[in-house]
């Protein structure tokens, strides 16, 4: 059992450092449209947008992410409580330790571990593009929301960074942390 343990965290630390923003393809810039979507649709009553944004789950970002319209998810990612962990929950392998995913049976260790690779990777491109229009915006002078896009992406690394957590999920959010803040630091 330890044997099948050491191998997952082997497939799953490979991920994370294949995974990780620093070390991706470089992408054309893409240029932002004027006011997203998400932005759009806000009621201009506080309450309302306040409860909108509480609404929004993890598995919400994804498919938002996944079926091309980044803009609005991006915009959901800088709206959600990342401290609220309750988002987490959502995804089994996100609200789980290691000695719970062994206690598991094969079967659904395989499903968690794929489901949760599949989320961490859609949710570090997603994370990856703020962090990259963050750099387009401190460069054009708009650092504020430069610092509101990296404070984001740290405040995300830090809900998944906990002990509590499997440790790809804490690798992961380790590595959003960590680049947020030496952005942050540069600016």
């Amino acid at each position: 059992m330890k044997a099948v343990c050491n191998h997952i965290t082997a497939i799953i630390v490979a991920f994370v450092l294949v995974a990780f923003p620093g070390c991706k393809k470089e992408e054309e810039p893409q240029t932002s449209p004027a006011p997203t979507e998400a932005a759009q649709t806000q009621t201009g009553n506080e309450v309302d947008d306040q409860i909108a944004a509480e609404d929004t789950s993890i598995t919400d970002l994804v498919s938002l992410w996944d079926a091309g319209k980044k803009d609005e998810a991006k915009e959901k990612f800088l709206s959600v409580d990342w401290q609220d962990a309750s988002i987490l929950k959502q995804i089994r392998g996100l609200s789980m330790s290691e000695e719970a995913l062994i206690s598991v049976s094969n079967e659904d260790r395989d499903g968690i571990v794929e489901e949760t690779l599949s989320l961490l990777s859609s949710m570090r491109k997603l994370f990856s593009d703020l962090a990259s229009q963050a750099e387009r915006l401190a460069a054009t002078g708009d650092t504020a929301k430069a610092k509101e896009y990296l404070d984001a992406i740290r405040r995300y690394g830090i809900s998944l960074s906990g002990p509590d957590h499997l440790q790809v999920v804490q690798m992961h959010g380790k590595a959003a942390v960590g680049y947020a803040q030496k952005k942050l630091s540069e600016l």
